[in-house]
């Protein structure tokens, strides 16, 4: 089932709620379309327990740990699944709290806020408010207008500014010169595509903030520094590695994986073949609309990370802590 299934099931169900009156405290069960559908007014179930059918319920939701229903949910109110608790599919016309190590194999999806705590596990997830993510708690693909990790902290303010930087502007205007002087940059790596976009042909590791003003393409890998700002495009055949605090307007495309470090701003698609991550204070939000994040392998978002949009990985999105080291291999590497 996938969220097009699911919400012609939603369609289904309140139109069987409509129709039916109350049912009190004894659920009722109807056939409806050859197959058989619990109907009840709530539900609070123990822990254990066991439902083939489909369940479709008028207020709010609850069920206690271990608890497995085979067949799609639907309730008009809160919902809330206890511990390691499984299901098929699952709609709330409130809020959705899926409790630890819960799994949804197909898709869930909420009107208002959603929270996976730890461990929790989505195919699909969707929410038109938010969906809040805990420790090890993801999904293959997640969709809502604002998507946060555990952690979230007051906004940063502006960092120091940058008195020294290298800049790239579009070939039309010469603006190659700024690399000149750059560690490890050769000049004759770098060539004209049209009047927008440079081409370099190696691995590109610059050392002090970069603002780019043109569209990048790097055969190899491609790491700028911390306070850089990236106005346009970036496409990397090896790792892309963009440094804390930098923000990014333009597309980040890589042939392998990629990361922003603590604190950066994007407002363009992320895209990796290999895996792609997110650092602590990272935000990901455009004033036209929503974001687009996506890996061909894992997805890693750590503490404190806010992304307005659509997050999608061939082996899931989630949550995990900020990786051990990290902040010295970025005072190496600087």
């Amino acid at each position: 089932m996938r969220i097009r299934e699911l919400e012609k099931f939603e369609q289904q169900a309140r139109a069987i709620l409509t129709l039916l009156p109350p049912v009190g405290r004894t659920p009722q069960v109807i056939e409806h379309m050859g197959g058989r559908i619990v109907v009840a007014d709530y539900v609070d179930c123990p822990a254990g327990f066991h439902l083939r059918e489909s369940l479709v319920v008028r207020g709010r939701f609850a069920c206690g740990t271990g608890s497995i229903f085979a067949g799609p949910v639907y309730c008009g109110g809160d919902f809330s699944a206890g511990k390691g608790s499984r299901f098929e599919a699952v709609s709330a016309g409130g809020r959705m709290t899926l409790g630890p190590g819960v799994r949804v194999e197909q898709v869930a999806h909420s009107r208002r806020q959603m929270e996976l705590r730890a461990g929790a596990w989505v195919g699909e997830a969707v929410s038109e408010e938010g969906i809040r993510l805990g420790q090890e708690a993801g999904g293959g693909r997640l969709f809502a207008p604002e998507m946060e990790t555990l952690g979230r902290l007051a906004e940063l303010d502006e960092g120091p500014p940058v008195s020294s930087y290298y800049e790239l502007g579009p070939p039309h205007a010469g603006g190659a010169a700024g690399l000149d002087g750059a560690a490890g940059f050769r000049r004759g790596w770098l060539s004209a595509l049209g009047e927008e976009t440079w081409v370099y042909e190696g691995n590109l590791n610059l050392r002090l903030p970069l603002l780019l003003r043109a569209k990048l393409v790097v055969r190899g890998w491609f790491r700028c520094v911390a306070g850089s700002l990236l106005e346009e495009d970036v496409k990397s055949g090896g790792t892309l590695h963009v440094g804390a605090g930098s923000i990014c307007r333009g597309d980040l495309i890589s042939l392998s994986g990629l990361t922003l470090d603590e604190g950066c701003l994007f407002a363009g698609r992320l895209k990796a073949r290999g895996e792609l991550r997110l650092c602590a204070g990272v935000r990901g939000f455009r004033r036209d609309g929503p974001v687009e994040v996506a890996s061909g392998a894992a997805a890693i978002l750590e503490p404190n990370v806010v992304v307005r949009g659509r997050l999608s990985a061939g082996a899931g999105v989630r949550q995990q802590m900020a990786e051990a080291g990290s902040g010295l291999d970025q005072l190496r590497s600087g």
